[in-house]
């Protein structure tokens, strides 16, 4: 008897620890799906908050002239270029265009998208579609300036034009919900009087650098972006492959390198694009101009830099025309200008470490014995901050 009460109490205890054990790991088990659904909750609560912050950075304006009838040959279409900036932190992709005219009685051939409600436009593969716009054209990065967007209605839609009574409005509809609209014809941009010697016009341009020699700089190698290529005419080849406007010191402070006076012929030239567009309503010619850039090291020696150049020439269409020959640039037309840079003088200490500057960038019509009296036309580009990176070692 003694004996089988033993046996009956290890018994118990090991159904008992079972039990126990049991209980454990279910608690355990509990424990870890519970930490597994909160920690997916926390990670789609992230993505949607990134996506509201996605959302809420985007930011499309549309640049004169907003649309511009093209032809597009025998398409037998109506195709308009719709100028597009993008002027958030994120890029954003089209998904739909909505646009809704009031017909004008003085023109009747050109009724637009009034009959019947707005005309929606979806985006193709193929081109050359009616009531459709160009996939390809849909997706425009972050601070992207001047994108063309391509869109296609039937001959029986063309839209009213009149410029002093806008008669359609365009709205873009992306992909992260967000819908930016806008009246066409936009209303003229603003320009100063002929002879006056006031900027016709004052803008923004998106600035890249590029080097041409046979220095091997580190901040020239440590660039790892794609590059711009440009039909910009120099010595020794026809193209400049643009990059992102940061340098290292070495650039603006070695002897043989660059923009030092001193050197009659540098190893290394530094030039300048600066991408921008005509935002008025009438035409700019210019054959002449200079820009001139103040930017300070990123050490603590915080050195400052005026760096200047003088206009190569234009690049417009994908076609370079030199200095000194007038260019007729129409509105809504996009182009890039090529500097030199030629000069270099040092400044004062900037006032604290990591300062950037910008530059302005300035173009007229006064080459020779041109435009000298009332003719007189020139505006003005604010650019980007030329960074002078401070590696701080032999390696990137």
């Amino acid at each position: 008897m003694r004996k089988l009460r033993v046996r009956r109490r290890a018994l118990s205890s090991v159904i008992g620890g079972i039990i126990i054990l049991a209980l454990f790991l279910v608690a355990l088990t509990a424990l870890l799906v519970v930490n597994q659904q909160y920690d997916a909750y926390q990670d789609l609560a992230e993505k949607m908050s990134q996506k509201n912050i996605d959302r809420s950075s985007e930011s499309l304006v549309a640049v004169y002239p907003g649309l511009k009838p093209t032809n597009c040959g025998s398409c037998n279409l109506n195709q308009y270029n719709m100028s597009i900036s993008n002027q958030g932190g994120v890029g954003a992709q089209i998904i739909q265009i909505y646009i809704n005219s009031t017909a004008e009685p003085s023109q009747p051939t050109q009724p637009g998208c009034s009959t019947g409600g707005p005309c929606v436009l979806s985006p193709s593969k193929a081109n050359f579609v009616g009531m459709r716009f160009a996939l390809n054209d849909s997706y425009i990065g972050a601070g992207e300036f001047n994108h063309i967007v391509r869109l296609w209605l039937p001959q029986t839609m063309a839209l009213p034009n009149v410029t002093l009574t806008p008669s359609n409005s365009i709205w873009v509809v992306t992909s992260r919900g967000r819908v930016f609209s806008f009246s066409w014809p936009l209303p003229p941009g603003g320009q100063g009087s002929a002879g006056t010697g006031t900027p016709v016009s004052i803008q923004t341009g998106s600035m890249k650098i590029a080097y041409n020699g046979t220095y091997n700089s580190l901040s020239d190698s440590c660039h790892k972006e794609s590059r711009t290529t440009l039909p910009a005419r120099r010595g020794g080849g026809t193209t400049l492959s643009f990059i992102n406007p940061w340098i290292t010191p070495t650039i603006l402070e070695a002897t043989n390198t660059v923009v030092n006076l001193a050197d009659p012929t540098p190893t290394q030239t530094l030039y300048v694009s600066v991408y921008t567009a005509n935002t008025l309503s009438t035409p700019i010619t210019f054959s002449w101009g200079q820009m001139v850039i103040l930017t300070a090291r990123s050490d603590p020696n915080a050195k400052q830099f005026f760096v200047g150049g003088s206009y190569v020439g234009i690049v417009l269409k994908n076609t370079f025309y030199p200095y000194g020959q007038a260019v007729a640039i129409q509105p809504g037309d996009d182009f890039y200008l090529i500097f030199k840079m030629i000069y270099r003088n040092y400044g004062g200490p900037a006032s604290g470490s990591g300062d950037l500057f910008t530059g302005t960038a300035t173009m007229n019509n006064a080459y020779s014995t041109q435009a000298e009296d009332s003719s007189f036309k020139s505006f003005v580009i604010f650019l980007d901050g030329l960074y002078v990176r401070n590696l701080g070692g032999p390696s990137c």
